[in-house]
């Protein structure tokens, strides 16, 4: 059996329709981790993945303006 960290993060935004400026109103993450060794430190890790996505989400190019079709 592997290990490893399994999460997932939720976030509310915001969108700017005229300037395409995006505002997080809120965010929940929730990560299944294991029993910590150091608490401070875990917790530092798993802020900085959830600003790592959040950087990695917000910067991400669409690949279509399209919306695809319903069928």
């Amino acid at each position: 059996m592997g290990q490893g960290t399994s999460g997932a993060q939720f976030c509310q935004v915001r969108i700017d329709p005229a300037t395409g400026e995006i505002r997080i109103a809120r965010s929940l993450g929730l990560f299944d981790v294991g029993k910590f060794i150091n608490p401070k430190t875990a917790a530092s890790q798993l802020r900085g993945a959830v600003v790592m996505g959040i950087g990695m989400d917000v910067s991400d190019k669409p690949s279509s303006t399209r919306a695809p079709d319903a069928s």
